[in-house]
C-alpha cells in the first residue's frame, strides 16, 4: 500500500514537473521572437481593389525550433481597419539560434474605404501624409511537434514614410 502511494506521488510529481517545463518553454519561446516589416509592395491597384504584398521577417532568438501554423492579422491605417488577413494553413518552420524566416501575405482593401470614411480626411488633415500610421495587429499560431503551443501576438506600427 505504501509503495502504491509512493508511486502515485512520484507519477503526480513527474506530471507536474513536465507541465511546469512545458509552460516555461512556451514563455521563453514567446519572449524570444522578434519581427519586422521588410517590404510592402503594391501588386494590384484598381478603382475597386488595392492588393499589397507585405513581407514580415520573424527572427527566432530562442534555442527551440518551431512552426508557424497560421495567422490572423488586421491592417489599420490611422486606427481605421482596412483589411483582415487570415491563413490557417501555413506550415513554415522557423529555425532556432537567431535564424529568420520571411512570411509573405496579401492585404486587400478597397480604395472606396478611403473615400467613404474619415480615413482620407485624417490622412489629409494630419499635415504630413508621411505621418500616416500603418499598423498590423493580430496573432501567429505557434506549433511545436505538431501541437499548438500558443498564439503569439503581433503589434507593428509604422509611418508611411518608412515605406516610401
Amino acid at each position: 500500500m505504501k509503495l502504491r502511494k509512493g508511486l502515485l506521488l512520484l507519477g503526480g510529481g513527474a506530471i507536474a514537473l513536465g507541465l511546469f517545463k512545458y509552460f516555461q518553454q512556451q514563455r521563453r519561446l514567446l519572449n524570444a521572437i522578434s519581427y519586422q516589416v521588410i517590404r510592402v509592395q503594391v501588386v494590384e491597384a484598381t478603382l475597386q481593389n488595392v492588393r499589397l504584398l507585405i513581407t514580415l521577417k520573424l527572427t527566432n532568438n530562442s534555442e527551440v525550433q518551431f512552426t508557424i501554423g497560421g495567422y490572423t492579422l488586421n491592417v489599420f491605417v490611422n486606427n481605421e481597419p482596412v483589411s483582415r488577413v487570415v491563413n490557417a494553413k501555413v506550415d513554415e518552420k522557423v529555425v532556432a539560434f537567431g535564424q529568420s524566416k520571411a512570411i509573405e501575405f496579401f492585404a486587400d482593401f478597397s480604395p472606396q474605404q478611403l473615400i467613404d470614411g474619415n480615413l482620407i480626411q485624417s490622412i489629409l488633415t494630419s499635415g504630413n501624409i508621411g505621418n500616416t500610421d500603418i499598423a498590423v495587429k493580430g496573432i501567429f499560431t505557434i506549433k511545436k511537434y505538431g501541437i499548438k503551443l500558443s498564439d503569439y501576438p503581433v503589434d507593428i506600427s509604422l509611418k508611411l514614410d518608412d515605406f516610401v
